[in-house]
C-alpha cells in the first residue's frame, strides 16, 4: 500500500525530557492537527505501546498527564473515525525524523506540507 504524505509537524516542547509526555503530546498535536484539515478518518501511529495502551484505560484522577490524555481521549471521540495504532520505530521513519528535529529546534510547531527530505 502506498501512502502519501499529506502534511506533518514538529515542535521543541520546553521545559520536558519525559518520553512519556512528548509522545502524548505528539499524539494530541496529531490529532488536532487533522480535525483542522477537516480529515473524516485518521490513523493515527505511534512506536510507544505504552500511549496505545493508556488512551484505552481509565486514567487515574491524579496521573501526571492525566489532562493530556483526557483531550487525546475526547479528540478521538469526535464525529469522526480516529485510531492510535502501535508500529515499529523502523516502520515509523518520518515520525521518527520529525521528532528528532523537533527535539532539536527551538521552535514550538512547525507544519510541514512538504515530506523531509
Amino acid at each position: 500500500m502506498k501512502i502519501n504524505h499529506v502534511t506533518g509537524f514538529s515542535g521543541y516542547i520546553a521545559g520536558t525530557s519525559d518520553i512519556l509526555h512528548a509522545e502524548l503530546h505528539a499524539i494530541r498535536r496529531g490529532l488536532l492537527l487533522a480535525k483542522e484539515m477537516n480529515f473524516q478518518e485518521v490513523f493515527c501511529y505511534t512506536d510507544s505501546l505504552h500511549c496505545v495502551q493508556i488512551h484505552k484505560e481509565l486514567t487515574p484522577r491524579f496521573h501526571k498527564y492525566a489532562k493530556l490524555i483526557q483531550d487525546i481521549k475526547d479528540l478521538l471521540n469526535l464525529n469522526w473515525q480516529a485510531s492510535i495504532n502501535h508500529t515499529l520505530r523502523e516502520r515509523n521513519n518520518c515520525a521518527d525524523f520529525l521528532g528528532k528535529t523537533g527535539a532539536s529546534s527551538t521552535s514550538e510547531y512547525v507544519v510541514h506540507i512538504s515530506p523531509p527530505t
